[in-house]
């Protein structure tokens, strides 16, 4: 994969992640600290689903700047 496709896909897994985030948050009752095992979970999978999508821009963005040198 292209450091340009991989960045796109990054972007949109990251504000995908984002949006799960969102709305586990707003179905667990918008709490501060998690309040139950599954809100735990459910913080850990967009936590995982995020950063895999900041890995992937991330990586896109080294890929990009070291071909380019």
């Amino acid at each position: 994969m292209n450091s340009h496709r991989q960045y796109k896909l990054g972007w949109k897994i990251l504000v995908a992640g984002f949006l799960i985030n969102i709305i586990e948050t707003a179905y667990f009752g918008w709490n501060a600290t998690p309040q139950s095992k599954a809100e735990i979970i459910w913080d850990y999978i967009t936590m995982f689903i995020m950063g895999w999508g900041i890995y992937l821009v991330t990586d896109a963005f080294i890929k990009h700047f070291r071909n380019k040198g």
